[in-house]
């Protein structure tokens, strides 16, 4: 299911690169996703020499730097050059040499919409293109004063435990557009996490211009936090030197809690009374026991009279989840009984009726795929009836029925390496099992760590549509819990806005009056924080 290709608009895409440099795999996977676009077309990738300018790290700054990168550099594949690269994917390497020659040649020009610039900080010699250059898009941390390193080690520090990757118009340095990436203590993944944004943004741009829609999505009218004007080689060191003891401590007395059956539970289930828009977080009770494992992502599912819950049990000793279920009727959870619990994690139990029927939609990413299973026992037994998005790494995927359509809610990493906190996708779904699914014109919908990835049931109350979403800042996991009023939700936009917000909270469901929630372990109170306003266009 596609959009209609008569509402499509051409557009001649070029990149440009440093011509003594090697192909990035960042880089490979933008322009691998850019040749998906419909409606595009690559023209060239043009390869000029550029000269490097001053030194922009001190030698403490690239010290810090190197340590980081050994302990969080992660082999991405090795780097080739770019004229293997090109011809390897059958595009043409635009020299200084080629243009020449095509000049001399007569070749006719040829006309680009869009050059992107992948070319680092310093200084470009340029050469002449063989025709006109409509824009030039490039990106804020390939253009910081203190280079790409300087940018993710200043993302480590900053203020909010956000920091934001801007696609730039050169020129009149236009803000295209913008997304938000949750800050972790490694410059290295800040770096792996700003570029892939840098791809989402720019094929979400693209995208949405082949269709001639507006693809700005809901600015942020909160200010920004200053990003630091400089780095702080010791205090870097410092605080991965803190993060690295933390883990090895962890690590280390992580046997001896099992052997005791006293392992820290990293979420606990409470719950209150009313729904996620009316209960009082001041007022929650926790409910359940735990050893050597946690529940989490809870779901609530009334039948028959009775109030069952769902939820992942995250066992220690197995290193996985596994979905399992209890009675809930008496205010309590009961026996909690395994019903999904082969040997990969399970998590994130969607519970969803249609037409009689019972069905599942678990978190099955280690799976690459999302699974729909159809309850044929209430509750404990299920069978496997379709899978959507296979070969991809979906998860804490949500689907709901809105103004007559199915739409699923999730959020996708392209590799094992990927940040799953930052993007969410929209489909629209033929059916409940999700036989066929249609991509939303303006996926990723969402780029922001503070909101992008689902945090429990979308549910309506008042006439309104409202969504659950984490809220992941400062590197930490479940770090937020907000509630989103979708305001516009159809085939061509989606535009939301958070409502409420609740720290140390992760996820979040009701039925019946009762509201259930995860909470890190850390946190001893629910506290309601302020909202993060972010207006609608």
């Amino acid at each position: 299911m596609q959009p209609d290709d008569h509402r499509r608009l051409s557009q001649t895409v070029a990149v440009r690169i440093d011509a003594h440099r090697r192909v990035e795999a960042w880089q490979a996977e933008l322009i691998d996703e850019i040749l998906r676009v419909p409606g595009v077309s690559l023209a060239f990738i043009a390869a000029q020499n550029c000269q490097e300018g001053p030194a922009h790290l001190s030698i403490q700054d690239r010290l810090a730097f190197g340590i980081d990168q050994v302990l969080f550099g992660i082999d991405e594949g090795a780097a080739i050059g770019w004229t293997q690269f090109c011809a390897r994917q059958n595009l043409r390497l635009l020299t200084a040499e080629a243009c020449e020659a095509d000049r001399l040649a007569g070749v006719s020009a040829c006309a680009v919409d869009v050059l992107i610039d992948l070319a680092t900080p310093a200084r470009t010699l340029e050469h002449s293109m063989p025709g006109p250059i409509n824009e030039t898009w490039t990106y804020n941390f390939l253009r910081d004063a203190m280079g790409c390193e300087g940018f993710g080690m200043k993302a480590a520090a900053s203020p909010g435990g956000v920091f934001f990757i801007d696609l730039i118009r050169q020129g009149d340095r236009r803000v295209l557009a913008t997304g938000t990436c949750g800050a972790k203590v490694s410059a290295v993944r800040n770096l792996r996490q700003a570029r892939r944004v840098a791809t989402a943004l720019t094929t979400r741009e693209l995208a949405s211009r082949s269709l001639r829609i507006d693809a700005s999505s809901s600015s942020l009218t909160d200010s920004r936090a200053k990003d630091p004007a400089h780095t702080d080689a010791l205090v870097h060191l410092i605080n991965v030197g803190r993060w690295g003891t933390k883990k090895l401590a962890s690590a280390a007395s992580a046997p001896i809690a099992l052997s005791t059956g006293k392992m820290k539970p990293e979420f606990r289930l409470v719950k209150a009374s009313g729904t996620p828009l009316t209960f009082d977080p001041a007022r929650t009770a926790e409910t359940g026991t735990y050893g050597n494992y946690f529940l989490a992502d809870p779901f609530l599912h009334a039948k028959d009279g009775k109030l069952t819950l769902f939820c992942e049990v995250y066992d220690y000793r197995l290193g996985r989840g596994y979905i399992g279920a209890a009675d809930m009727s008496t205010g309590q959870p009961g026996e909690i009984v395994p019903v999904l619990d082969d040997p990969v994690h399970y998590s994130f139990p969607y519970v969803y009726e249609h037409d009689g029927e019972t069905y599942m939609m678990p978190e099955t990413a280690s799976r690459n795929r999302i699974e729909v299973w159809r309850c044929i026992d209430f509750p404990v037994r299920w069978e496997l009836v379709s899978t959507a998005l296979d070969g991809q790494m979906p998860v804490d995927s949500a689907i709901c029925w809105y103004e007559g359509r199915w739409w699923l809610f999730t959020s996708l990493a392209r590799t094992h390496l990927g940040e799953h906190s930052t993007e969410l996708y929209l489909f629209e779904a033929d059916g409940p099992l999700l036989e066929n699914l249609r991509p939303h014109v303006r996926n990723p919908i969402v780029i922001d760590a503070r909101f992008a990835r689902n945090g429990g049931r979308i549910f309506q109350e008042g006439g309104k549509l409202y969504r659950p979403s984490q809220s992941n800042r400062y590197g930490i996991y479940g770090y937020g819990l907000n509630i989103m009023e979708i305001a516009v939700l159809n085939p061509d936009q989606y535009t939301e806005r958070p409502v409420r917000f609740f720290e140390g909270a992760h996820h979040i469901d009701s039925a019946d009056g009762t509201v259930i929630l995860d909470a890190r372990q850390s946190v001893q109170t629910l506290k309601e924080g302020d909202v993060e306003e972010r207006a609608l266009t």
